[in-house]
């Protein structure tokens, strides 16, 4: 995993790789599981494509958008079933909608979509099907805005989750009814993407909290920063910076 899947592509020599930088930082598969999607610490993302009869992955990426074309992707998520992904750059405060069916070049053919971050960087995004809207999250300030696909990523709503401690790791569930955040303290937070209420102190508005659960409390002097959290089949799974793996809820 060192190499990243930079290994595969034929212009690179895996010897020059820089395990630090290189590193997959996120896998995901499409809907019908002959793509897979990565990216890495550099900041790069690479879309394969999978033959399922002989489970053997085609060396050269589909896909591609390199760190100095796209300038360091901070997170990815899939849009619909197979080929539109968006993308968010935390050095660019940009989010970007692709289609990778058609081929990445300097005219920028596959970019649909495209908003810029006007007041805060992001470092998270997510897509929501089911309202066809983008998640942005904007880490540090524990803020998220809601754009709206079917308007050009126009703003819908832009709400407060946390007010001290920095988001880390986002999901939903699979009737896209309910949104989990990480936190940085250890803990996670269930919320209902439906329902929302006005906050007298603060400008944005706050998405209803279902539960908070004090996932990876402080120990040893240490945070148990969540790393990841994944509902599967109704069970909420988190995992910590230290290495923790726990089943929070057997049905969310």
């Amino acid at each position: 995993m060192d190499q990243s899947l930079f290994q595969f592509l034929p212009e690179f020599d895996p010897r020059h790789a820089k395990p630090e930088k290189a590193c997959i930082k996120k896998l995901m598969f499409n809907d019908y599981g002959d793509k897979i999607m990565s990216s890495n610490n550099e900041g790069s993302l690479f879309v394969y494509q999978l033959d399922c009869q002989s489970r053997q992955m085609n060396k050269v990426p589909i896909f591609s958008l390199y760190e100095n074309v796209d300038s360091k992707i901070s997170d990815f998520d899939l849009v619909n079933s197979d080929n539109l992904i968006c993308t968010i750059s935390q050095k660019q405060k940009t989010v970007k909608v692709y289609d990778t069916l058609l081929p990445y070049s300097f005219g920028k053919q596959a970019l649909a979509m495209e908003f810029k971050l006007k007041e805060a960087t992001g470092n998270l995004v997510l897509a929501n099907r089911r309202k066809q809207t983008l998640y942005t999250f904007n880490g540090r300030t524990g803020a998220m805005t809601e754009l709206d696909m079917r308007k050009n990523l126009n703003v819908v709503n832009q709400y407060q989750l946390s007010k001290s401690e920095e988001v880390t790791a986002v999901c939903l569930n699979s009737r896209e009814d309910t949104l989990v955040t990480g936190y940085k303290d250890g803990t996670v937070k269930i919320h209902s993407v439906d329902k929302y209420y006005e906050a007298v102190a603060t400008p944005q508005k706050q998405l209803y909290q279902r539960e908070s659960i004090d996932a990876f409390p402080l120990s040893g002097g240490k945070k148990g920063v969540v790393q990841r959290i994944k509902i599967h089949r109704g069970g909420l799974y988190a995992s910590s910076q230290s290495g923790y793996l726990k089943l929070l809820r057997p049905n969310v």
